[in-house]
């Protein structure tokens, strides 16, 4: 254990100084990078400055012979490094190496791709504008050096690093051993103290030791030693305490949980009780519901008579102050009619005696015809003497004759004149007969119209009566209805209350089991502490 405790003190905090050299040592070699490349660019920078005012002065004095030479000094003394100058529109005319010379670069910024691809290696290089005394550009000069000397740089720093870092890591992890050996030294004998408090042992006070933090520790490990001997020798009073108090709270949890089931039994049936009145109350609720809505429907109908009954008690009254004119009407008929029949009786009187004169007329004129007929016979026998009074006497007899035959046309006409008189009469006198008889169904039509009207206000009467009884038992219907609704209300509250109250009844039989359970676990926990006390041990000082 303690050899393990030391491997991992080891490894750990190994673990955490390597990371902290590894995150330094990143760090570190990305800093001397750049702090390398950066004071590369700088001294590009002053070199290319540099250039720039030789060439422009030789540039200006000697013209383009005075920069070969000057590129043929720089060739010599900076070999790592290459110079190119070039025109304003930018084709080099010098360089220190020969291919570069034609070749056309952009002159805005270091063409680094262009340079690269000609020269090909890697580089790094500044472009410096080359310019007279009065300030007009005459070229640009491009300064280029080969990255591979920059990257030596960087290579040999990062192995000065990782050698560093290597050091340390050794450096640090023999350190860690050799002071968590030492630290764990007095916890070994921590550890084998702790081991015999495990098997139930407790020592006697535990030998200091010279360090100043392991003394400490071992004079609280006394305390704590000190402390658990107290405290388990209460534990152990308090364990049988415990065991006594917890059968008789078994018993009364016993007890107390018959009451409640008890008290629970009666609930039950009190909510069932409670349930039955719900139901009941529901349904005579539901059936006052139903007698409002017969009763609005009877209200609405009787309404709807009464107004019916108002309205036929208004047609009566019309018809009943129509009848007197009507009885009027039917007189006035009754008595044309009788005219009638004495004027057609009279019609049938002249018609007799017309029918007498035409057979006086015939009569006549059978004689007349009788009377020209024996004229013309003795008109014949006297011949020639009598032939102009045969002549008129033939005349006379066709006068007969025609006043015969008109005579006879005319008893024909009076005697279908008698028989549709008679007939009319006859008819006539029917229509009297029916006259008499409407008349009297007028009258009797005017006393039962007086009886419908009297009947009918009656009826107009209760029905508004009956309106009114129906509307004041719809208002106590509604009031009925209204205080079964309380009464269900009430009674939905009650229940509520109940079943509130059981299930609170229930909860604390379900509590009172779970002390019951309880007090039984302690009665079982406070002999499993006196079985455990006795497997402690106390060593006297």
């Amino acid at each position: 254990m303690p050899k393990f405790l030391k491997d991992k003190i080891t490894i750990w905090i190994t673990a955490v100084l390597c990371i902290l050299f590894f995150i330094m040592g990143v760090v570190s070699f990305f800093y001397q990078k750049s702090v390398i490349y950066s004071r590369e660019r700088e001294a590009l920078k002053n070199l290319a400055k540099v250039l720039e005012a030789t060439v422009s002065n030789r540039w200006v004095r000697e013209g383009k012979s005075g920069i070969e030479d000057s590129l043929k000094v720089f060739s010599k003394t900076l070999r790592n490094f290459v110079v190119a100058v070039t025109d304003r529109k930018g084709r080099v005319e010098f360089a220190t190496i020969s291919k570069l010379v034609g070749k056309s670069i952009d002159t805005n910024k270091l063409d680094k791709e262009k340079l690269e691809e000609l020269l090909g290696y890697r580089i790094i290089g500044i472009l410096q504008p080359v310019k007279d005394e009065e300030g007009r550009v005459l070229g640009f000069l491009s300064l280029v050096e080969d990255f591979g000397v920059v990257a030596k740089a960087i290579s040999k720093a990062t192995t000065i690093i990782v050698i560093l870092f290597l050091i340390g890591l050794l450096l640090i992890f023999l350190a860690v051993r050799f002071f968590s050996a030492r630290l764990l030294r007095p916890i070994n004998r921590f550890v084998s103290v702790f081991e015999e408090i495990a098997e139930g042992k407790f020592p006697k006070e535990i030998e200091k030791s010279a360090e100043q933090e392991i003394r400490k520790l071992s004079d609280a490990l006394n305390k704590v030693v000190s402390f658990w001997k107290d405290t388990l020798s209460e534990i152990d009073r308090a364990g049988k305490k415990i065991s006594e108090t917890s059968h008789q709270f078994v018993n009364i949890t016993h007890q107390m949980s018959e009451v409640i089931q008890q008290i629970s039994a009666a609930m039950a049936q009190l909510s069932k009780g409670v349930t039955d009145q719900t139901v009941k109350v529901e349904n005579v609720s539901k059936i006052m519901g139903e007698v409002n809505t017969s009763l609005r429907e009877v209200g609405d109908k009787a309404k709807n008579t009464a107004d019916v009954s108002a309205s036929a008690a208004s047609q009566v009254n019309l018809s009943g102050e129509k009848i007197p004119t009507l009885s009027e009407k039917v007189d006035k008929v009754f008595d044309t009619v009788n005219k009638n029949v004495e004027v057609m009786r009279t019609l049938e009187e002249r018609s007799q005696q017309i029918g007498e004169i035409t057979a006086t007329i015939t009569s006549i004129a059978d004689q007349t015809n009788l009377l020209s007929l024996n004229a013309a016979i003795e008109a014949a026998r006297a011949g020639e003497a009598g032939r102009g009074f045969g002549v008129v006497a033939d005349e006379i007899r066709k006068l007969a004759e025609n006043s015969a035959q008109s005579a006879s046309r005319i008893g024909g006409l009076i005697k279908n004149i008698q028989e549709d008189v008679g007939k009319a009469i006859s008819s006539i006198e029917i229509g009297s007969k029916e006259v008499t008889e409407g008349r009297n169904v007028v009258i009797e039509i005017k006393d039962a119209l007086k009886r419908i009207i009297s009947s009918v206000n009656k009826a107009n009467t209760m029905a508004q009566q009956i309106v009114k009884v129906i509307s004041e038992q719809l208002a106590r219907t509604e009031e009925g209805v209204k205080a079964v609704e309380e009464v269900a209300s009430i009674i939905e509250g009650t229940s509520a209350g109940v079943e509130e109250a059981s299930a609170s009844i229930q909860e604390q039989t379900a509590s009172m089991e779970e002390m019951a359970s309880s007090a039984q676990q302690l009665s079982e926990l406070a002999k499993s502490v006196e079985e455990l006390m006795k497997r402690f041990k106390f060593e006297e000082n």
